[in-house]
């Protein structure tokens, strides 16, 4: 190769080979990080025009000299086979930036791609993504190793979350100006994909502002170590044994060597999902209601919110809009998008691998004439049981909302209306957050309804909150565990461990006690409010969900707090918070005699 080349021509570049790598990477890093500054302060703060052609050229300077430095790495300081896509990835980005910029400040115009990387918003987009890329390549975990992995998943959130709120008191990402605290209620709203607003959304952010609300939602719903180490695996190529273990965890990976092919899936499955979500509800909005540029918009984002179960819209009115409300097809598409999110990733990859036997096996048969058999088991008790339980709750709320609100707030649809707005009410409270009927209108045992689905939420390892799915299930299992007077809970053929039915129970005992306490304060701090009304804001905070009856706004500082800490303490999960504090057990080599507490 041409590293062995330059090591065989050059000793001095033999022997100071590991320096020069290592000051070539943080090269790079210090001036991304400086473009990233830049770009940042070019995009939330307004320049004169003088300074903004200074900003500009520096652009095309930078982008040039990276590339440069990006060549030169890939050239000479990767010689490793497994680093091969690593190196190639560094040539290809390296030589396209370089050619183009290079030429560009020769002739003083667009030579290559035309005019498309020297669009404003281009140079910052480019300028944010280069920095991603040299940010992922450090193993953050070096710098953190008191953390174990719940407090570095907390630590993670809560940095996103106060750079988004900053982010959004720029003055160019909103009309006008806002508090701190509103800017942070936001940002957390939107990082821990729960939709309560303080703001109008569609009138109080720019197209700046709206753009950082959605790149918060997206880096919540896939998280931010998540996002990082996808970048890692193409521009570092490898891995420690920390970073896999951490992202095992996250993402309830069994097999610690799949953690980075299951990163992969991942993502690539996320934007999948987002780009036929955003296809679909751009041709099924009506032309007439909406410009071109509108419906483009509006397609992304709500493709982006709707799958990251976010409730965040662009419309002021949500998708109660005049224009949006009665479109059927879009409610369902909008829907598939929720429940497709909600699911998790662990189900959703399973049931990809599942659905890639089957077509194997039809293949094998059909075409190679030949028997194949599938293995038995692909599809694993937890996608079962998410499933079933995910699939119950949907009749059972769609079921439900028709009864209860027939001749309420669904009088005057058609009947294909009725069911449509019946089964989207049914999915956007287990953590989405849109709503297509007036929340004011719902009666009370709806209501009542609403918070019970909103408490329940999404799967565990989705981009949903709640006490998850597999939680609800396990409380209903262990409930005819004791009925039947049996002594460990079965299904499917396969035995429950005890474990997971204790955490079940301790997941949603604490959460009624963090529910109580919010509550509880908030009814101090606004006594004039509704006691029903502030259960809801607080189950909908909880379960990361967005749905509100109009009181939020209105509330005060204080309670803005609790909200926040809510929405953050429902992101995180009950047995995220639970581990930040705990120790390691200590073992014993004696046991107490058992003894029984009446209970009835």
């Amino acid at each position: 190769m041409f590293l062995n080349w330059i090591s065989g021509q050059s000793p001095w570049f033999k022997k100071n080979e590991s320096r020069l790598r290592a000051a070539a990477n943080i090269t790079i890093f210090v001036v991304s990080f400086i473009a990233f500054i830049i770009a940042i302060w070019d995009t939330g703060f307004y320049q004169s025009y003088a300074l903004q052609q200074r900003i500009d050229n520096f652009y095309k300077i930078y982008f040039a000299c990276n590339g440069l430095l990006y060549v030169l790495r890939s050239l000479l300081f990767f010689k490793e086979r497994h680093l091969s896509a690593v190196a190639i990835t560094n040539l290809v980005l390296g030589g396209i930036l370089l050619f183009e910029f290079s030429l560009s400040l020769i002739l003083g115009k667009p030579y290559i791609i035309s005019n498309f990387l020297h669009l404003p918003p281009i140079y910052k987009s480019l300028a944010v993504l280069l920095f991603i890329f040299e940010f992922s390549r450090f193993d953050l975990f070096r710098f953190l190793p008191l953390l174990n992995p719940p407090q570095l998943f907390i630590v993670s959130f809560g940095s996103i979350i106060f750079t988004g709120a900053l982010f959004l008191m720029m003055p160019q990402s909103t009309t006008r100006p806002i508090t701190f605290i509103d800017a942070l209620f936001t940002s957390t709203s939107a990082v821990c994909v729960t939709g309560h607003i303080v703001v109008d959304t569609a009138t109080r952010f720019t197209m700046e502002g709206k753009a950082i609300i959605l790149a918060l939602v997206q880096l919540g719903g896939i998280g931010i170590m998540t996002f990082t180490s996808f970048f890692a695996v193409f521009f570092k190529g490898t891995q420690s044994f920390r970073e896999k273990q951490i992202l095992k965890e996250w993402l309830n990976d069994p097999n610690l060597s799949s953690v980075k092919y299951t990163l992969r899936k991942i993502i690539f499955f996320v934007i999948l999902v987002e780009v036929i979500g955003m296809i679909l509800i751009y041709f099924s909005l009506d032309v007439e209601g909406f410009s071109r540029g509108q419906r483009f918009r509006f397609s992304v984002f709500h493709s982006v919110s709707a799958f990251c179960n976010a409730g965040f819209s662009n419309l002021s009115d949500g998708l109660y809009d005049i224009r949006v409300r009665s479109n059927i097809p879009l409610l369902y598409i909008i829907s598939m998008l929720i429940i497709v999110g909600g699911l998790g990733f662990p189900v959703v990859l399973n049931v990809y691998e599942f659905i890639k036997a089957k077509f194997r096996n039809f293949y094998e048969k059909q075409v190679k004439r030949h028997r194949y058999v599938i293995s038995f088991g692909l599809i694993n008790i937890n996608t079962r049981i998410v499933l079933l339980t995910t699939l119950f709750l949907l009749v059972a709320g769609a079921a439900v909302f028709f009864f209860l609100e027939d001749n309420n707030s669904l009088a005057g649809m058609s009947v294909a209306g009725k069911i449509a707005t019946s089964f989207f009410s049914s999915v956007t409270p287990r953590t989405a957050g849109f709503n297509v009927v007036d929340m004011s209108m719902i009666s009370a045992p709806t209501i009542l309804m609403i918070i019970m689905l909103m408490w329940i939420g999404a799967s565990p390892i989705s981009t949903g909150g709640g006490i998850k799915t597999t939680t609800f299930a396990m409380a209903f299992f262990n409930l005819f565990k004791i009925i039947k007077g049996k002594d460990r809970i079965d299904v499917f053929q396969r035995e429950i461990e005890t474990g997971a039915v204790n955490r079940a129970f301790a997941i949603m005992f604490f959460s009624f006690i963090i529910l109580s306490i919010g509550s509880f304060f908030i009814y101090l701090l606004e006594p004039q409010q509704s006691m029903l009304k502030i259960v809801f804001e607080c189950f909908s905070a909880y379960g990361t969900v967005g749905l509100s009856l109009g009181i939020t706004p209105t509330l005060t500082l204080a309670s803005k707090m609790i909200l926040i800490l809510l929405m953050f303490f429902g992101r995180m999960g009950t047995i995220t918070l639970l581990m930040v504090f705990i120790s390691k057990p200590k073992s014993r080599p004696y046991r107490f005699p058992s003894d029984t507490i009446v209970i009835t």
